[in-house]
């Protein structure tokens, strides 16, 4: 009997080590997961970020896919949605019509592929982080069409492509299953600014930012 329960034991033994060594195994970039789990989310962006020598509001909204409630694809785009004047010294090499008396602004847009990964999104609080990479367009309007919104009249010869990659991190706070609230901070780096007394500097530069989510994470 004593045998008996000595070979129990060795056995016993023996399958918990080997239970613990599979549980302690080591965990590579490649390692296939047993099977994979989609999520899909949608939801707004806010941005504050100078903007020139205005503080700026950006706003727009995010939308993608996640992987394995960590990897994180799709898209996002922001628009200007406060004033940045254009400098008065500027007129003339800018080409604007001073003859209404008018002043003249900046319009900014942008948007592109978002790719992002989540850190510890089981945790009611965790990090996000992402990049977008894409492009944009700079136009100029008269402040008073701005305020009718005609934006018809936007000045298309005074248009700019450029291009735009902005890296960003977020602290999350899992609102619910269903619902998440973002807090951050990015850098906007902005290239091909092409207006006289204008360059890079003044659309690129350090923001904080909000986000509201929706969807199943």
């Amino acid at each position: 009997m004593k045998k008996v329960n000595l070979i129990l034991s060795i056995v016993f033994f023996s399958v918990t080590l080997f239970a613990q060594d599979n549980d302690n195994e080591m965990k590579t970039i490649f390692n296939a997961p047993d099977s994979l789990s989609f999520g899909a989310f949608g939801g707004v962006n806010v941005n504050f970020s100078g903007v020139g020598d205005e503080f700026g509001v950006l706003a727009g909204g995010s939308g993608g896919v996640i992987i394995n409630h960590k990897f994180v694809f799709g898209g996002v785009g922001y628009g200007l949605t406060t004033e940045m004047p254009i400098a008065s010294e500027n007129y003339d090499a800018l080409d604007l019509d001073i003859s209404n008396g008018e002043d003249y602004e900046f319009h900014f847009g942008y948007g592109g592929v978002l790719a992002g990964f989540v850190i510890g999104w089981k945790r009611p609080i965790h990090l996000y982080t992402t990049v977008l990479i894409g492009a944009g367009g700079i136009g100029i309007s008269d402040t008073d069409r701005h305020r009718h919104d005609d934006f018809d009249d936007v000045d298309d010869n005074h248009g700019n492509f450029v291009l735009v990659v902005q890296p960003n991190l977020e602290l999350e706070f899992n609102l619910t299953k269903f619902m998440i609230l973002g807090i951050g901070a990015n850098y906007r780096y902005v290239s091909g600014v092409d207006f006289e007394g204008y360059d890079n500097m003044d659309f690129s530069g350090v923001g904080a930012n909000v986000s509201l989510k929706f969807g199943l994470f």
